[in-house]
């Protein structure tokens, strides 16, 4: 895995953290995010086997984590903004967008359980 600066990857997290509020512009600085921090090693055909038909980006997992750190408290605090969010990731084509917005629905608060479980029953039947 290459080395990944923690000071420019905390930067380009606090970039996303402005478009919390407009949920396209913070699909596309997360997609230019992901293009920049993507694992790009050489994985051998015979033993990558697709479960997918999407396309990957292979994100490493210190961007996953240090994602988390950012967007936790911001879910917790703008649930409907974070939900605006899951919905246009979740239509993305590509299979670690999807993946980062099941892990940001998961964070909403338990307040809005009814509309985090009819996303997640909808997602299961589309997914």
């Amino acid at each position: 895995m290459p080395a990944v600066n923690l000071l420019q990857l905390r930067v380009e997290l606090n970039d996303l953290l402005w478009n919390f509020t407009d949920p396209p512009a913070f699909r596309n600085t997360l997609l230019d995010l992901l293009e920049k921090f993507a694992y790009t090693a050489y994985r051998s055909e015979s033993r990558a086997r697709a479960v997918s038909t999407r396309p990957q980006l292979q994100v490493s997992l210190i961007l996953l984590r240090e994602m988390d750190l950012v967007l936790i408290p911001a879910i917790r605090e703008q649930p409907q903004a974070a939900l605006a969010i899951c919905d246009l990731l979740w239509n993305d084509e590509n299979m670690d967008v999807c993946l980062i917005a099941s892990r940001m629905l998961g964070e909403i608060p338990i307040e809005h359980a009814n509309l985090v479980l009819d996303r997640a029953g909808e997602w299961a039947l589309t997914g």
